[in-house]
């Protein structure tokens, strides 16, 4: 289903790394991955859950990582239901990552506009861990936007913005928050804070995104710029 906002690329980054450090499991779940990435994701989802949770040498560190990186491209693929069916068997085995697998079913409810539902677990994954990134971003995102105005709160959106760029521990989740600050600047018409938070945005995007997330970044920035030396607003 098509998202309002678009899914997180940052999931494995969030969570802790860029990507799984591959052990004795990395070959099937390679193979999963490339099933995937070629339209064949029955048997890719297959190979990649065997690989991943079908071992018991995998560290759960690991094992959480390339669980979120599996349901990152599962979102992609448009393949909801197998991500939720993933996650929910993950939740059941690991109790040491459920915040991170939280933040995840958070998003696919997000995704599928179950908006009370993605709250309910964004913020049972802050319960867990209040530094997850990813779930102070996401609440952030809803705060801020969210198409059911009961949700939105401009105040804590804020907040939480600013928490995620204290929580995160790498530049692409600090690149989000700092962002997800200046939407919310711009939105009180504060064109001048979001400037700021903006550059911010773009100073951390260049130390760890790839350049086409930081020139989308800095287009941001531009239109920004533009809006606080008088100009109207594009929408």
């Amino acid at each position: 289903m098509a998202a309002w906002w678009p899914a997180l690329a940052l999931c494995v980054t969030l969570l802790g790394g860029a990507a799984p450090v591959w052990a004795g499991w990395q070959e099937e779940y390679k193979a999963g991955l490339e099933d995937i990435s070629a339209g064949r994701y029955g048997l890719g989802v297959d190979k990649a859950c065997v690989a991943v949770l079908g071992q018991n040498d995998v560290p759960a560190r690991e094992r959480a990582q390339a669980i979120v990186l599996l349901v990152n491209l599962l979102f992609k693929a448009d393949l909801d239901d197998e991500a939720e069916r993933l996650l929910t068997r993950a939740m059941a085995d690991d109790d040491e990552n459920r915040d991170a697998y939280f933040f995840c079913r958070g998003m696919l409810h997000e995704r599928a506009w179950r908006f009370d539902r993605a709250v309910a677990d964004y913020q049972a994954a802050l319960g867990l861990n209040p530094a997850n990134a990813g779930a102070l971003l996401g609440l952030g995102r809803l705060r801020l936007k969210c198409p059911e105005d009961a949700m939105r709160d401009r105040a804590q959106a804020l907040e939480l913005a600013r928490r995620a760029q204290k929580a995160a521990d790498n530049a692409g989740g600090r690149a989000m928050g700092h962002m997800l600050e200046a939407q919310v600047q711009a939105q009180a018409q504060c064109y001048d804070q979001a400037v700021a938070a903006q550059q911010a945005a773009v100073a951390a995007a260049e130390e760890g995104l790839s350049p086409e997330q930081v020139e989308r970044m800095k287009a941001y920035l531009a239109e920004l710029r533009r809006l606080a030396a008088g100009g109207d607003r594009a929408d």
